[in-house]
């Protein structure tokens, strides 16, 4: 097909109150929708910069070790959510990937938080050195 309005071949006319011509005519781009000056609208700035902001929200906690054939702690995941190990792992897994002082150092605060539980359960309470309350 050619275009009436500008004779260039084209594989679709678009046809409206006014006349038929192709997309580019219409100002329509060939995949669809408007085309919007200076405006992106499928990978703006905006969806690139929240995808490099929320990208460790999909980082899974393990990851396939294709030497092993075993699924291994991801030290992406590790690196960014220290504070979520101990949900996921467990102590003789960080030890296996090399991971053995962040898994210890997350043991040593649950113990510590253990601590607290079970003394405030007791009724013991405690005075802070520098404030004597």
């Amino acid at each position: 097909m050619t275009c009436p309005n500008c004779s260039k071949p084209t594989s679709r006319l678009i046809y409206r109150k006014s006349g038929t011509a192709c997309a580019p005519c219409w100002g329509l781009s060939e995949a669809g929708g408007i085309k919007t000056d200076g405006v992106t609208t499928r990978n703006s700035f905006r969806i690139r910069e929240q995808q490099r902001r929320f990208e460790a929200d999909i980082i899974t906690p393990h990851v396939y070790d294709k030497v092993t054939k075993k699924m291994v702690p991801n030290p992406d995941f590790v690196n960014i959510h220290t504070d979520k190990v101990g949900n996921f792992f467990k102590q003789n897994e960080l030890e296996q990937a090399g991971y053995t002082k962040i898994g210890h150092a997350y043991e040593h605060i649950a113990a510590q938080k253990q601590k607290e539980q079970n003394d405030a359960a007791a009724g013991v309470t405690f005075k802070t050195p520098a404030t004597g309350k």
